[in-house]
C-alpha cells in the first residue's frame, strides 16, 4: 500500500496527464528502456551495497551486540509474514519500484542528491537511529549517483536485486536479516 502511494506520488509530482505525459513523463522521472539496462552496473552495485551491509552489520554486531540482536528482533518481528521467495520476490519489487521512482525519480532533479538521501533514510527510522541508518543513508546516496548516471530504472533494478538478495538471505538463515 505504502509503495503504491509512492508511485502515485511520484507520478503526480512529476506532473502525470497534468503537464506531462508519454516520453517527456518518462524522462523527467529518469526512467530508461530495458533494453539500455547496463546489467554490469546493476551487479556491481548490488555487491558494493551488499559488502557494505555485511560490513557495517559486523562491526555493529562487535561493537554493541545487544542493540544489533534487538534490530535482528525488530526484523523478524517486520518481517515473519515474508516465508517464500515468492513474497520477497514482491517486496523488492514493490519498494525498489515505489521508492525509487519517488526519490530518485520525482525528488531528486527537485532536491538534490543530499536532501533526497537524507529523506531517504529518514523514510527508513523504523530501525531507530542506528548503524543501519548510516547504511541506507549510504544506500540512497549511491542510487542518486546511479539514478543520475544511468538512470532511474537501473536504480530501480539494483534496490530489488539488493532486497532481494537480503530477503533470501533471510530466508536460508531462518529470519533474521
Amino acid at each position: 500500500l505504502q509503495q503504491g502511494l509512492f508511485v502515485f506520488l511520484a507520478f503526480m509530482g512529476a506532473g502525470a496527464f497534468i503537464r506531462r505525459s508519454g516520453q517527456p513523463l518518462r524522462e523527467r522521472l529518469g526512467l530508461t528502456s530495458w533494453r539500455s539496462v547496463d546489467w554490469g552496473v546493476i551487479i556491481r552495485w548490488t555487491g558494493v551495497l551488499l559488502i557494505l551491509q555485511t560490513v557495517i552489520g559486523a562491526v555493529w554486531a562487535v561493537l554493541d551486540p545487544q542493540q544489533s540482536e534487538m534490530l535482528s528482533g525488530i526484523n523478524d518481528v517486520l518481517l515473519a509474514d515474508f516465508d517464500t521467495v515468492w513474497e520477497w520476490f514482491l517486496l523488492a519489487a514493490a519498494s525498489g519500484i515505489g521508492e525509487e521512482l519517488l526519490f530518485r525519480g520525482a525528488l531528486q532533479p527537485i532536491l538534490g542528491l543530499g536532501v533526497t538521501s537524507v529523506l531517504f533514510a529518514v523514510a527508513h527510522v523504523q530501525y531507530g537511529i542506528t548503524p543501519i541508518t548510516l547504511v541506507v543513508l549510504l544506500l540512497g546516496f549511491i542510487l542518486g549517483i546511479v539514478r543520475k548516471r544511468h538512470g532511474t530504472t537501473t536504480a530501480i533494478l539494483i534496490h530489488f536485486s539488493y532486497n532481494f538478495v537480503l530477503g533470501m538471505g533471510a530466508l536460508l538463515a531462518g529470519m533474521s536479516v
